[in-house]
């Protein structure tokens, strides 16, 4: 894979990622964060992946959703209580 097929894929994991938090009802910037926080590192690699495979929307966004609620939980220990993060943890928990 050169250089420029490396980065379609990246943008096809960017979009994907971005409709998922749209899905759960999350602020994107804040989705992604919570992902790496929560341990799910070189996540856009691991949708991409999981969008070649066919996986439904539903099954991605319920095995992104245990890596968000903890990626909130270190960001909320590390810069304190914050409404958005309060938002996106009750937008997580009704999904």
């Amino acid at each position: 894979m050169d250089a420029q097929e490396a980065q379609k894929k990246i943008y096809q994991g960017q979009a994907f990622d971005n409709r998922v938090a749209e899905s759960i009802g999350m602020d994107s910037s804040l989705f992604h964060l919570a992902i790496e926080e929560g341990g799910l590192s070189m996540h856009l690699l691991i949708l991409i992946q999981f969008e070649e495979q066919g996986k439904s929307h539903s099954e991605v966004c319920d095995y992104m959703l245990l890596f968000v609620l903890k990626g909130l939980d270190v960001i909320e220990s590390r810069f304190g209580y914050q409404e958005l993060i309060d938002q996106a943890r009750t937008a997580a928990n009704r999904f």
